[in-house]
């Protein structure tokens, strides 16, 4: 291709391209939509946090870890107690059965360890209340024992004491089965007996969406012996101080209630019997006897109130001769020829049981005993007027409760007036747990359970899990709109999904709840029963996952309305917490903001459809008159090239006649040499050299002369294009 169409080419490529244009511009709609923003408005949530938990330097430490210390050298003896309450987050569907059992455990650091039992496991209904007298002496002369034994050191002077509680409870999860544990250390160091702290304890659990606690308490009552340091203290008739009362050094229990018989006017005695169970109605059988005896020489059961049958809980009244009754007992010594009267006899109780359970009639039996021991002028009673016990029909716990009861009413008298006496069963700790009763002197009480307060942590990235008790979480949420809208209701709900590696909870933090306008939302994240869930699950599902995520999920659906429109949306603002076995990661949180509008869509003229149009018909003209002008320019040229080429041709034949020969074609060239020549002139030059013709050959567009000698052949073209043909290039149509 000749340089001289490159033009006119490539004004053909921008014609066609404006023509395209052209049908674009054209295309374009002379109408256009638009928005038109009628109201804006903007949600943004954000969760924030504080830590709670306890800040204590090392003097506090210490102060909670021993709590109480006394002089050894004044006690007398030492009553433990110990409760515990099971409390589930819901009512469980039956009543929880506990067994209690208390050990202490002895030790040499390191070297040995023995636990021995002190009140073995004993069943409890509905909590647990206990007491126990503690003989530390004992407990370490068995510890010494044992060291010296094995030939060890002296003994660790601390007891640990031990509260292990099975729990068992129906709920509406399921049967549920858990162990309890609670120990504090008490020991003789030096003069001194230690307790430590605190006594109170509580524990999180969590089985299967439900929710519940373990809370334990250990106390203790010192029975002091008389001292300078806490009796009584009086000066006697030669100046000196001396303690008061210090006659009596015997440790006596309570004593027994004593009746003057001389000055007791009327005597009522009853028996109340009751059975604790639910969904049972039971009937029971029972009578009232009088055993009188001649301790090792005889005995006589004599029936007081006939047998007979009564429903549900009862009284019966007990018509008590104790003259008759010992009458009765005079004459059988008589008889039997033995001298004296009765020393004492028993008033005895005797019930029978029976109800339908589900597995068919079921009896229990229930034996009840007082005892009375008359003399000439009084009537002692000894203490122990209740019992219970407790036992299970076919899965079905039951209680049965009874008790004895009198009212002893006085004749008018000097000492005490007519008054009414009833039995006074205060103080007695323990009946029936192994403890001797509370002791007289000065007594000395563990200190009343107090509400560990919690304090505020400094905001951190990462609290140890020991340090920190609670979490308070606090979401806001500012809502706007411009215009302002109205009848705005917002509905929070914070969930959490607290997740292992195969195992996931979700938990319900904050219910859905209907709030006003820009809220704020607070909650706590109970770090204790967050770890009982993830205990409880990773028995389930054992892994050996050491970190776990808690994602806390706020979603907010809000409506309102405008004078454009109502705004219903929605907002999510999401976080999630790291957890580990020692710590809890809180991430930054950064807050959700989410923006939203009510437009509408109108139609106005589209300007730049015209100026498209315009301006591709005005470039298509432009473009088409260059291309005219490119056109005419190179035709016109072309033109003037011919005649030149005419021009000269006629000039050459006119002065080298005799050398121009004009033929049609060349012959054809099978093998040789060709020469180009440059130039008219080169060519008559050669066609002298050699005498030979030149030939001349005319085509419309180009004129060649050729000078042939043999296999050599000398060529000039003489063309109308601008450049001539590159050297070894043929000519288009032939030499």
């Amino acid at each position: 291709m000749r340089l001289s169409r490159i033009p006119v080419i490539a004004l053909g490529i921008l014609f066609l391209l404006s023509l395209v244009g052209i049908f674009l511009g054209w295309s374009i709609p002379t109408m256009q939509e638009r928005t038109v923003i009628q109201t804006t408005y903007k949600m943004e949530g954000k969760l924030d946090h504080t830590a709670f938990g306890h800040i204590l330097n090392p003097e506090e430490e210490q102060k909670r870890s021993a709590q109480g210390k006394y002089f050894a050298n004044l006690l007398k003896a030492v009553d433990v107690g110990y409760t515990y309450q099971f409390v589930p987050s819901r009512p469980a569907t039956g009543r929880d059965v506990e067994q209690v059992q208390i050990s202490a455990i002895l030790e040499s650091t390191g070297l040995w360890e023995k636990e021995v039992v002190l009140v073995p496991q004993t069943r409890y209904e509905g909590g647990a209340d206990l007491t126990f007298r503690l003989d530390t002496a004992s407990l370490q002369d068995l510890a010494s024992r044992i060291s010296r034994q094995l030939g060890v050191g002296n003994p660790s002077p601390y007891i640990t004491l031990k509260a292990t509680v099975q729990v068992e409870a129906l709920t509406d999860s399921g049967p549920l089965t858990d162990t309890y544990t609670q120990t504090i250390r008490v020991g003789v160091v030096g003069s001194t007996l230690e307790w430590s702290a605190p006594l109170e304890s509580s524990q999180k659990g969590y089985y299967k969406g439900l929710a519940y606690d373990h809370q334990g308490a250990f106390r203790y009552t010192l029975y002091l012996k008389p001292s300078l340091a806490f009796g009584t203290i009086e000066r006697d008739e030669e100046g000196s101080f001396a303690l008061a009362g210090l006659a009596s050094t015997v440790e006596a229990k309570t004593p027994d209630p004593v009746f003057f018989t001389k000055i007791v006017d009327t005597m009522s005695v009853s028996y109340r019997y009751e059975l604790l169970a639910q969904d049972l109605n039971a009937q029971s059988a029972a009578q009232i006897t009088a055993v009188l005896e001649n301790p090792g020489l005889w005995q006589k059961e004599v029936v007081i109130v006939p047998l007979a049958t009564y429903t549900g809980p009862f009284s019966i009244d007990i018509p008590l001769d104790i003259a008759a009754l010992q009458s009765t007992a005079a004459k059988i010594n008589q008889e039997l020829g033995i001298p004296g009267g009765v020393k004492q006899f028993l008033l005895k109780a005797t019930v029978r049981t029976s109800a339908q359970t589900a597995s068919g009639a079921r009896e229990a039996d229930f034996v009840q005993t007082t005892r009375l021991i008359p003399d000439t002028a009084t009537l002692t009673w000894q203490r122990g007027l209740t019992k219970s016990e407790m036992a299970t029909w076919d899965g079905v716990s039951y209680e049965q409760k009874g008790k004895f009861d009198y009212a002893i009413r006085l004749k008018d008298n000097i000492l005490f007036g007519p008054i009414t006496l009833r039995p006074d069963e205060e103080g007695i700790a323990g009946e029936g747990q192994g403890t001797e009763g509370p002791l007289p002197g000065t007594v000395l009480t563990s200190p009343a359970a107090s509400a560990d307060a919690l304090e505020p942590l400094a905001v951190a990235k990462t609290y140890q899990k020991n340090s920190v008790e609670r979490i308070d979480v606090k979401f806001d949420f500012p809502f706007t709109a411009d215009p302002p809208a109205s009848s705005l209701t917002q509905e929070v709900e914070i969930t959490g999904v607290l997740k292992g590696t195969s195992w996931q909870e979700t938990l319900t933090l904050v219910p859905p709840t209907p709030l006003s306008k820009d809220f704020t939302v607070a909650f706590p994240l109970d770090l204790p029963l967050l770890y009982a869930i993830i205990d409880f699950n990773q028995r389930q599902h054992p892994e050996p996952a050491a970190a776990w995520d808690l994602i806390l999920s706020a979603r907010v659906h809000a409506k309102a309305n405008t004078a454009f429109g109502p705004i219903d949306d929605q907002l999510t603002q999401p976080l999630t917490l790291k957890m580990s076995s020692t710590e809890i990661a809180w991430p930054d949180a950064t807050p959700q903001v989410k923006e939203g509008d009510i437009h509408r869509t109108a139609l106005q003229p589209n300007n730049s459809a015209s100026a498209a149009r315009m301006g591709s018909l005005g470039v298509t003209g432009m473009v088409g008159v260059a291309l005219a002008f490119v056109g005419w320019h190179y035709v016109e040229a072309r033109r003037r090239r011919l005649s030149e080429l005419e021009s000269e041709a006629l000039q050459l034949r006119g002065k080298y006649k005799e050398l121009l020969l004009d033929v049609q074609d060349l012959p054809q060239r099978k093998d040789g040499t060709l020469v180009e020549l440059n130039s008219m002139e080169a060519v008559i030059k050669t066609s002298e050299a050699l005498l030979k013709p030149v030939l001349h050959i005319t085509r419309p567009t180009k004129h060649t002369y050729a000078v042939l000698d043999d296999a050599i052949w000398y060529v000039y073209v003489h063309e109308v294009a601008a450049t001539a043909p590159e050297p070894g290039t043929p000519a288009e149509d032939g030499p």
